[in-house]
């Protein structure tokens, strides 16, 4: 039976519930993982349909957490430039000639792992700027955008819409936008994909390309686009309305702007210079966006739901809380840490300042129930291991109440 679709025939209760013992014991023989999350009293996913609504969880959040303040927005978008500044003025002086080959190596390592996050907290600046949290006015909000997002090479306008589809359709295997589970039945050769090599270069390859193959060509996108045009970077796209389709040429006008630019700078700097600088934090950016991103929305124990199963609420709160060490947290503005996802999926317009707020913490702890917390140390490859086995998880978990 597959979930959210009722079968031809109706079995009886009996059978059914016996049935699906029966397929839950050789799914768990098969995955031990989840054998052994249930046996150490790990907690499943609120999975039953939500007892409170939107408004509760809205009265529950101070006013002035919606309050948006452009002055206090400019200064965070202020502090954390210089902070791209000042370090790439540091790094120049890395190759100079006195420093050892071996310091320079790692100097440079070091640049590109902080200047990555760097560039990561700009990137959820814009992202605040898309859901239109940075100002209390439209067009500030688009303007910055933007240019802030054009500079990191993303379409800022197209990636602001197919977010939004995002945002309204957490979570619907039908209809979601990124991270639309693997199903078992998709997977042509099992051994393979299960293989610790396999594994390995497909987080490699996800984290380092999975953001300009999301933009290029909506990988991880759902099947219904699959065969249309469906890139971020065309005007005729399935993923945009009419419209919206104005603005998406304006989104490419801007990487037109900034690929001139650096092109202007690699003639003038060279190439492995620009590389250094730019190109490796860069490619750090891509992969924090992918695997913050991926370890919001991805998680054996979060449900993914099929019509008529699927609610909008059902699907926004089934996020993962997840911190990456107080640092980083610091730098890409505390947006991970405990009860932010719930209550950003749900609120798209919470301010940055509202996030530091104890009652918003106290909200999020509330509505959700319980919390879960899970460092990313070998999250991300256990969690890619099963992703073939997710539309049983799904079935398993996520609509329990549905069937029996």
């Amino acid at each position: 039976m597959t979930a959210g679709h009722p079968t031809a025939s109706v079995a009886s209760p009996a059978a059914a519930h016996q049935a699906q013992a029966a397929e839950a014991a050789a799914f768990e023989a098969k995955y031990p993982l989840l054998k052994k999350a249930k046996a150490s009293g790990l907690p499943m996913p609120p999975v039953e349909p939500p007892t409170f609504t939107l408004a509760d969880v809205r009265a529950a959040i101070p006013a002035h957490c919606f309050e948006r303040k452009l002055t206090t927005s400019v200064g965070y978008l202020a502090l954390d430039l210089l902070k791209v500044a000042l370090l790439a003025y540091a790094a120049t002086w890395i190759s100079h000639p006195t420093v050892p080959t071996a310091a320079r190596v790692l100097l440079w390592c070091v640049y590109t792992a902080v200047q990555g996050t760097f560039l990561t907290g700009l990137w959820v600046l814009g992202h605040e700027m898309g859901h239109g949290a940075f100002s209390a006015i439209p067009w500030v909000n688009d303007a910055f955008g933007w240019v802030l997002h054009s500079s990191l090479l993303v379409p800022f306008f197209s990636w602001k819409f197919s977010h939004a589809t995002h945002h309204k359709n957490t979570n619907s295997m039908e209809d979601d936008e990124v991270y639309v589970p693997v199903t078992r039945s998709s997977i042509a050769v099992e051994m393979i994909n299960e293989s610790p090599l396999f594994m390995t270069l497909y987080i490699l390859g996800m984290l380092l390309f999975g953001w300009p193959l999301h933009i290029l060509f909506d990988v991880s996108g759902p099947t219904k686009y699959h065969g249309r045009p469906n890139s971020h970077l065309n005007p005729w796209s399935v993923l945009f309305h009419d419209r919206q389709r104005k603005y998406v040429a304006l989104s490419d006008v801007g990487l037109l702007f900034v690929l001139a630019g650096m092109a202007y700078l690699v003639s003038h700097v060279g190439v492995a210079n620009f590389a250094l600088f730019y190109g490796a934090p860069y490619l750090v950016m891509n992969s924090y966006l992918i695997l913050i991103t991926f370890l919001q929305h991805t998680d054996i124990y979060v449900a993914h739901y099929r019509a008529p199963a699927y609610s909008w609420l059902r699907g926004a709160i089934a996020t993962v809380d997840r911190s990456y060490g107080s640092w980083v947290d610091a730098q890409i503005h505390e947006r991970l840490r405990r009860y932010f996802n719930l209550l950003l999926t749900v609120f798209t317009n919470l301010t940055d300042q509202a996030l530091r707020d104890d009652k918003v913490h106290r909200c999020g702890n509330d509505v959700r129930g319980h919390t879960h917390f899970r460092q990313t140390h070998d999250r991300c490859w256990r969690i890619v291991r099963v992703q073939g086995a997710h539309d049983q998880v799904t079935r398993r978990c996520g609509f329990k109440s549905d069937l029996c």
